[in-house]
């Protein structure tokens, strides 16, 4: 690690004596080439050691890829899902295990962004710098390397590429191709919001300054210059064609909470106070991140310096109108971050930064190359790659010495439970789905009913197992002799062991056997009653007119699973008015809105006064969370009600 680094660095101080240009590319080539590789090799899904449940979901999505119900993150109405889709090439096509397909889809993505983004700088030092700010970012910032945000940089930033080569007039020459590169960045710019809405800002700053520079050319008037441009025309087109894309793939998705609350001052308040506190730890090394205070110490001296030699700072239009750009990216993007009450309600999370870590250094660099008649710049330029190289290195040291203390990759510790064969497991979320990365075809993995469930189809693909495991990591202190989950009951089955770097135990799968009483369920007009033989009842009488032709008993949403059952209601009546219908009971699900079975009482339905049990047969084909028993009554008899026995036939 060390040697290859030193290599790097070494490349790096001797650029300026190197003399010919095939010399100093191939050096370039090699330098970025071995970043990547390092970067894969400790940081891809397949080899890093803090890989965690969110980036196994993508694993999983590849390998039980469907559109179009997985247009987005699973269980999410946002986070488009290029890295499956790029991942189906390689998994489905190449038959490369899906933890391999998505690391290549993830890190081909990541080069994109790389090509696109570095265009905009001239020197190959600048561009060796921002290839380790890029793969291999500093450890508050390494979701620069997972998250949808830097995915969206990536794809804006070959759209700028494709814009810088537009404009350099060879592309305009040739009509076709003008037109073709026009389509492109309309697409990319389409797919950046697909993968982040927050893409919306960074798009309409492009588009906003672009504007502005090239009415800065062309006095014409405004409406003259803008309808004489194809430009204008593929940016209305794009509007059109990319609102109507993510109005279907919106509708297409698992509804979430709405996120898109801003400017509320309780919010504003909180947020800033995160964020201060952060900040002051980390200039006070009051973290676990030496490395990163030291980072952002050297970064704060380079901002003085540069504000020490400002009048040194010559950009050219090209560079100022990209410098403005990011500027506002940075300022505007940190804006809504800070304002935003999904961002406050999730504690504002670092990964939430990472479009102003991005921001800040395409700033950064291009006013770094703009420098002008600077003395010892060879100087400069190692310090700036030590600096970068700092944070980037700093991130391993902390894999290695604070957390997790170790190097091996996740992925190889979680690939243990595949000896265990075909298997379900159930854990809290952050088990889950990373214990079946390695291996999504064997080993269904979901988290318990109180997690977070991002995939249903995962629910029954465990309970189809013949073996099913449970981890009781961050869940529960010991393991139950018996388990309720999603409507199955589980039975502890041996002892608990170690495997996976978990705490795991056998379960089989029983069946459902459960009285629900009184307590458990809901009333219209009913009575508290303590009967001799039932004891609490509730009861409803013929002379309540109020509660003719309602649901005397609803209740008590539960989840069940798949599987034929009977449901015995413990019911009395007595004291008929007629021959005419007492009640009807049913077993619903979905609030009402899908009936099981249903059966109509009468008298004859009753051998005598007392209590006994009145059975409802019903089967499920599928998983309900929202079971309910309930009774209809018709108003022609007092009816008491003592409770449900729900047993699997």
């Amino acid at each position: 690690m060390i040697r290859s680094n030193i290599i790097i660095f070494g490349y790096f101080a001797r650029f300026r004596d190197l003399d010919t240009f095939q010399t100093r590319k191939t050096i370039y080539v090699l330098s970025v080439s071995v970043i990547i590789l390092f970067s894969f090799f400790h940081h891809s899904s397949l080899f890093s050691p803090v890989l965690n449940a969110d980036d196994a979901v993508l694993v999983l999505m590849i390998h039980d890829f469907h559109l179009p119900g997985d247009i987005y993150y699973w269980g999410a109405n946002r986070g488009g899902t290029i890295i499956p889709l790029i991942g189906q090439f390689f998994h489905k096509i190449m038959h490369l295990p899906a933890l391999t397909s998505e690391s290549l889809a993830r890190y081909l993505i990541h080069v994109i962004g790389f090509l696109g983004l570095t265009s905009l700088f001239r020197s190959n030092p600048i561009k060796i710098v921002f290839a380790v700010v890029w793969f291999l970012p500093p450890l508050r910032m390494l979701d620069v390397l997972k998250v949808s945000f830097a995915q969206q940089y990536a794809l804006t930033g070959m759209a700028i590429c494709l814009m810088s080569f537009i404009q350099t007039g060879s592309a305009q020459k040739h009509h076709l191709k003008h037109h073709l590169l026009l389509f492109l960045i309309v697409i990319l710019f389409i797919m950046s919001v697909w993968v982040s809405d927050l893409a919306v800002v960074t798009i309409f700053i492009i588009l906003f300054i672009q504007l502005v520079f090239d009415l800065k050319k062309d006095k014409t008037a405004l409406h003259y210059a803008l309808i004489r441009k194809p430009g204008f025309y593929y940016v209305i087109s794009g509007l059109v064609a990319g609102g109507f894309f993510i109005f279907y793939a919106k509708r297409n998705a698992i509804y979430v909470n709405d996120y898109f609350g801003f400017f509320d001052m309780t919010v504003i308040t909180g947020a800033f106070k995160i964020f201060a506190g952060t900040m002051a730890d980390l200039f006070l090394f009051r973290i676990k991140e030496p490395f990163t205070s030291l980072y952002t110490y050297l970064i704060l001296i380079f901002l003085l310096f540069f504000l020490f030699k400002k009048k040194d700072i010559k950009y050219t239009g090209y560079q100022l109108k990209w410098t403005v750009v990011f500027l506002l990216d940075l300022a505007v993007v940190f804006t809504v971050i800070i304002t935003s009450k999904w961002a406050y309600l999730n504690g504002i999370p670092r990964r939430y930064f990472v479009c102003n870590y991005i921001s800040f250094w395409m700033v950064f660099l291009l006013t770094f190359e703009s420098l002008k008649k600077i003395k010892y710049q060879r100087i400069l330029y190692c310090l700036l790659m030590g600096t970068v190289m700092l944070g980037g290195l700093g991130t391993i040291y902390n894999f290695r010495y604070v957390s997790p203390r170790k190097l091996t990759p996740a992925a190889k510790t979680v690939s243990e439970f595949e000896n265990l064969g075909k298997i379900g497991i159930i854990a809290e979320y952050w088990n889950s789905y990373l214990s079946s990365v390695t291996n999504p075809a064997m080993i269904k993995a979901t988290p318990n009913d109180k997690s977070e469930v991002r995939n249903q189809r995962l629910v029954d693909s465990v309970f189809a197992r013949p073996e099913i495991y449970v981890i009781r990591d961050m869940w529960m202190e010991s393991f139950p002799d018996t388990l309720e989950q999603f409507g199955y009951v589980l039975l502890k089955n041996g002892d608990e062991f170690r495997t996976g770097g978990c705490h795991v135990c056998n379960y089989k799968k029983i069946k459902l056997n459960k009285q629900f009483d009184p307590g458990q369920f809901r009333y219209n007009g009913a009575v508290k009653y303590d009967d001799i033989t039932a004891g609490e009842v509730m009861c409803v009488s013929a002379d309540c007119d109020t509660c003719k032709e309602k649901h005397f008993v609803y209740g008590p949403y539960i989840p069940i699973g798949t599987g034929k059952f009977t449901a015995r209601f413990y019911i009395r009546a007595s004291g008929y008015t007629g021959n005419n219908p007492v009640a009807l009971i049913d077993v619903t699900a979905d609030y009402g809105v899908t009936q099981l079975a249903a059966k109509t009482l009468d008298h004859a339905s009753f051998s005598n006064d007392g209590f006994h049990y009145v059975d409802l047969d019903f089967e499920t084909m599928q998983r309900y969370h929202n079971l309910e028993f309930r009774i209809y009554y018709y108003c022609n008899a007092d009816l008491c009600f003592s409770h449900v026995k729900l047993k699997e036939r």
